[in-house]
């Protein structure tokens, strides 16, 4: 792999090759995941894959908030805290399907945090879901359709519109749903790509 290129497919690759490990032997799987961290903190193109995450959070700061909690700030969310970016949009079976899954992470982990054992150390990270909305249909670029999806679905989490498809492209996301997991280090974790 081109160390001075991390991309979204040198992403998938990493992220394939943990759930491969975890396919062929389900029984080992805090021993994959493990070994997958370590194996991220210590490549030795680390700035190169901090910079991706710089990329994709400056870009996400270009947008548009439709949905946000009282005194939320954007710009503060990406320090030191875990980031799951939900790439979505309110018309697509798929999304539907997996929201109750990101309001269950956000509303366990946003206060209480996910705890990581990493070289014996025990680190408490609170998780912050972000939901991008990345339409797909015009009806769906629309701010009071998007709203009128979020509050049908009681999103307790934040939500910006990425209507141009911005960040969408800049990650060179493929299907929807997609969910981009950041660490508190700005190191990309994984990528999950479909339902």
């Amino acid at each position: 792999m081109d160390t001075t290129s991390f991309n979204t497919d040198s992403f998938r690759d990493l992220t394939f090759d943990l759930l491969s490990g975890i396919a062929n032997d389900p029984t080992k799987l805090d021993e994959f995941i493990d070994a997958y961290l370590i194996k991220l903190h210590e490549r030795n193109d680390s700035d190169h894959l901090r910079k991706y995450t710089r990329d994709i959070y400056e870009k996400i700061l270009t947008l548009q908030t439709v949905h946000t909690n009282p005194g939320f700030q954007l710009k503060d969310t990406f320090h030191e805290k875990i980031i799951v970016a939900y790439f979505w949009t309110f018309s697509n079976i798929h999304s539907s399907h997996m929201m109750p899954k990101l309001i269950g992470i956000d509303k366990r982990y946003s206060n209480a945090g996910v705890r990581f054992a990493l070289y014996d150390i025990l680190l408490i990270f609170k998780v912050t879901v972000i939901g991008i909305h990345s339409p797909k249909y015009e009806h769906e670029k629309h701010k009071a359709n998007i709203r009128h999806a979020i509050e049908e679905q009681s999103l307790p989490f934040n939500v910006v519109n990425d209507n141009g498809l911005q960040v969408w492209k800049h990650v060179g996301c493929q299907i929807w749903p997609t969910v981009l997991i950041f660490g508190p280090d700005a190191l990309p974790l994984f990528i999950f790509e479909g339902e």
